[in-house]
């Protein structure tokens, strides 16, 4: 079947990123919203403005153990509520600034934001957020992309140091 990615604002469809959810459905990145398509009933649900969403870019996905979906945009990152599709943020009241390239979590369920600067991680059971900055001695260049491997190591891309093998318990240690 087709789906109409673009409802009656006509906006272009330009799709940044899409990730399946454990419930089948397939989240799309879009510019200015996010749409939720629902593969079985053949419909798709779209989260923007009027919802609540505070970006014009939405780049990645990541679920987290909470029932919400996170992503990674370029003015701010925000998380939706799986089930009722209700919209939150993290922002600068969290001590969060900037956009994402990508996001994904790891093994005890932080939240990567992955951005050209800053590596950010948020630990949702403490409500802390923790900064690397791309200039420190992790990292010597831009960070790209990342993820959690099967082992819990995280690892990531960069734009010209190749791909970097990280503990996250070593790097989070206080």
């Amino acid at each position: 079947f087709t789906v109409n990615l673009e409802p009656q604002d006509a906006t272009p469809s330009r799709v940044f990123g899409v990730k399946a959810d454990k419930e089948g459905n397939l989240w799309i990145g879009l510019e200015g919203k996010v749409g939720i398509l629902n593969a079985s009933q053949k419909s798709i649900h779209f989260i923007g403005k009027a919802e609540g969403l505070k970006t014009n870019f939405v780049f990645d996905f990541t679920p987290d153990a909470h029932g919400n979906m996170w992503f990674s945009s370029r003015d701010n990152s925000a998380y939706v509520s799986i089930k009722n599709k209700k919209v939150g943020s993290l922002g600068p009241e969290q001590g969060y600034n900037g956009g994402a390239v990508d996001v994904f979590s790891d093994k005890k369920e932080r939240i990567w934001l992955i951005s050209n600067d800053t590596v950010t991680i948020y630990d949702p059971k403490l409500s802390r957020i923790k900064k690397m900055v791309t200039a420190s001695k992790v990292f010597t260049n831009f960070p790209t992309s990342g993820m959690k491997g099967n082992d819990g190591l995280i690892w990531m891309g960069t734009s010209n140091d190749g791909v970097l093998m990280l503990d996250p318990e070593g790097l989070l240690s206080d």
